[in-house]
């Protein structure tokens, strides 16, 4: 049970708290498929929204908590609960730790592993980055739409990990996407000019999509990723 916190003049409780106090609000579900918002566990928790927010995001950065966009604003969190066999095999992608002993790549260096698995919690953090920065400012696209446009710009920041101390510059990384209005690729019928002008462009208190994400930076007409731009906080 969770002890007792002290709270505020406001009456709520004073911040401060860490991000695994959110779990004891999905423990308490009585229903344990159904989805939080962070207005529930701020109601549970008698913190601000904001606050409940930051410390679910932290935890999707974790992977203890998994999260979608629902409708134009809201959005859900649950704990992942693996599909598996009764034996606990998960029917999920096979990793070098999933697969049978016997179809292991003895020879497969340890360090390769690690970086894969690094550049995967990159992504996750990117996309838990472009998702609090949809809440905080409301990006536009909704469902379906709104993803494809969020993996447009993962697809960018991907490009630029590749090329890794090169600059890339604002038409390639767009070329990347293809040509002209195609919309398969940038979720945008205008195309990828138009994820930029409307999504990845910064204006007012909105950042620049790219540079928000971690490692990447704008030098002069071009965009560059570098893993010592990295802050503290990351990957």
């Amino acid at each position: 049970m969770t002890p007792p916190r002290d709270r505020d003049e406001t009456g709520q409780f004073a911040d401060g708290i860490d991000p695994e106090t959110a779990l004891d609000v999905f423990d308490a579900r009585t229903d344990a498929a159904r989805p939080l918002t962070a207005g529930d566990v701020a109601d549970a928790l008698g913190i601000a929204r904001r606050t409940a927010h930051n410390k679910l995001t932290d935890l999707v950065d974790r992977g203890t908590l998994e999260t979608r966009k629902v409708g134009a604003k809201g959005r859900g969190y649950w704990t992942p609960i693996p599909a598996g066999d009764e034996d606990g095999a998960t029917n999920g992608p096979e990793t070098a730790e999933t697969l049978p002993a016997d179809r292991r790549d003895a020879d497969a260096p340890d360090d390769a592993h690690d970086a894969v698995t690094a550049d995967d919690d990159l992504r996750d953090r990117a996309r838990s980055i472009l998702d609090a920065i949809d809440d905080e400012h409301g990006l536009a696209g909704s469902g379906r739409e709104y993803f494809r446009r969020r993996d447009a710009v993962i697809h960018l920041y991907d490009h630029l990990r590749a090329n890794e101390g090169d600059r890339i510059t604002r038409s390639e990384l767009l070329g990347t996407l293809g040509d002209g209005d195609d919309e398969t690729a940038s979720g945008y019928r205008g195309g990828p000019s138009s994820l930029w002008s409307n999504w990845v462009k910064g204006s007012g208190d909105k950042p620049n999509l790219l540079t928000a994400l971690p490692g990447a930076e704008q030098l002069g007409n071009g965009y560059e990723f570098q893993r010592e731009y990295i802050d503290d906080g990351g990957t």
